[in-house]
């Protein structure tokens, strides 16, 4: 096996529990693109509202929620073999997260559009939210 490989720490599963929260991720996104899919034929005309500083805001603390492992930066580079090799491994981390998260929001927001309620806001009972 050739060590040099960039994937060598996946084939050699040493590092199991990112392998699995790999998998499990793209699994999930997978089922809701194919979801998602299903639904467009069935979709009624959705309202596409324009964007506002709120939802901006909103949105931008979504987005840094998705990407947000960035805290954990040290400790990979600290566990790689060729440090040096970082900035290519953190430029291919988000470039696939990106690929993943992408189809599931474009999908998401062309079917849904405003019909989507965030489930997440019900309990928090704070007017702002749940206008």
């Amino acid at each position: 096996m050739n060590n040099n490989s960039c994937f060598s720490n996946f084939t050699s599963l040493r590092r199991p529990a990112a392998v699995i929260a790999l998998a499990t991720t793209v699994t999930a996104c997978v089922i809701l693109i194919v979801l998602i899919a299903e639904e467009i034929a069935d979709a009624e005309t959705v309202s596409h509202p324009a964007p506002s500083v709120k939802s901006f805001f909103l949105s931008y603390g979504t987005i840094l929620f998705a990407f947000g492992g960035a805290a954990s930066f040290p400790t990979f580079q600290n566990d790689m073999k060729d440090r040096t090799q970082f900035p290519k491994a953190a430029t291919f981390g988000f470039l696939t997260l990106l690929v993943l998260y992408l189809p599931v929001a474009v999908l998401g927001y062309l079917v849904y559009g405003n019909n989507l309620v965030p489930m997440y806001w019900m309990p928090c009972h704070i007017p702002f939210l749940n206008q």
